[in-house]
């Protein structure tokens, strides 16, 4: 893949993801528009970027819940580059909380970085993407259709980015734009340090997803930035006037599947499939019933950080709920706030 002489926008791009994804379209010889709120973490991005393949970035010092830092963002980008070829929405702050323990503060907070300024952001630069026939890549969450607690308003904002995704893929498809979102299950980023884990705590939990998991090893953000930038280039133009999704684990890369109906029966059910397909792993789902196999709300919010296994047979399904409950037991605060921007 090679970009160069293309433009590439990346909101978030002074961490994690964004970070990441910076210095990988940086190594493809991009034009990079790096947006963040911490401009000493841009600066030491950029330059990275800059030493990677002596294309030198334009950091944008931003606060994406203010309009007129958007604004901003569109207008310094056309007016030093003149043209914007790919826009990839990556910023985003999540808040821990369910619906007994949240404010409305935290779910403005949420709701402004994730949905709004994703809206007007991409509202803004869409002339400019329908000029140069370019393309969006929303950075969304596995959360987004799969139902966890005490993270709501951040589950209901990753939800609203996929149907915004699906909705502007078929509006502006006509036009030349694709629209395209990936949705991420746990990649590692210091968003767990941010949500208050200690080191112990955090290398307990590593432990515990890197034993789940068939390749034995973590998510590295590059390899979302590459799936990132497939999607945004010239390989990815069969993908045109098509909303689609991917999601990114561990041991695979694959096009969203539709979700099974569950069962509106109380009592359980077991599954035909008794012994689970290493093939597809995927977070917990929480059962409606009294099996003692199944966990509740605040078990399956801790299971959603592992890439753990749906379809288990009967004593994995225990197994694995003790093993979470295990965890549960050395995290002592679980509702701080955590920013990944």
């Amino acid at each position: 893949m090679d970009f160069t002489n293309k433009v590439v926008v990346i909101t978030g791009g002074s961490s994690g993801i964004g970070a990441a994804t910076a210095i990988y379209f940086s190594k493809l010889s991009a034009q990079l528009v790096l947006v963040g709120r911490k401009e000493n973490n841009l600066k030491k991005i950029s330059l990275y970027c800059e030493k990677a393949k002596a294309v030198k970035p334009l950091p944008i010092v931003a606060d994406l819940t203010e309009d007129s830092d958007v604004e901003r963002i569109v207008t310094e980008t056309i007016d030093h580059f003149g043209k914007i070829d790919v826009l990839i929405n990556n910023a985003g702050v999540m808040s821990m909380g369910g619906l007994k323990e949240s404010n409305m503060e935290m779910y403005d907070k949420v709701m402004s970085t994730n949905i709004r300024a994703v809206y007007y952001l991409t509202k803004l630069f869409t002339p400019h993407l329908i000029e140069s026939k370019g393309c969006i890549v929303n950075v969304s969450s596995i959360l987004g259709s799969k139902v966890t607690t005490n993270a709501l308003a951040y589950n209901m904002s990753k939800a609203a980015l996929d149907h915004f995704t699906k909705c502007v893929a078929l509006e502006l498809g006509p036009d030349g734009v694709r629209v395209n979102s990936v949705n991420p299950g746990f990649v590692k980023t210091n968003l767990l340090k941010d949500v208050g884990l200690s080191e112990d705590q955090l290398e307990m939990l590593m432990k515990n997803i890197v034993c789940r998991n068939p390749l034995k090893r973590q998510v590295e953000g590059d390899e979302v930035a590459a799936l990132i930038a497939f999607l945004a280039s010239d390989k990815a133009k069969n993908k045109k006037n098509k909303p689609l999704q991917f999601f990114m684990k561990p041991e695979k890369l694959s096009p969203q599947e539709p979700s099974k109906k569950r069962s509106k029966k109380s009592e359980y059910e077991e599954p035909k499939q008794k012994e689970y397909d290493k093939n597809e792993m995927d977070f917990v789902e929480v059962d409606e019933c009294n099996d003692p196999r199944i966990m509740n709300e605040d078990e399956a919010f801790f299971a959603s950080l592992l890439p753990s296994v749906v379809k288990y047979n009967e004593d994995e399904r225990l197994e694995f709920r003790m093993e979470v409950l295990a965890i549960m037991k050395r995290i002592k605060d679980k509702r701080k706030w955590t920013n990944d921007v």
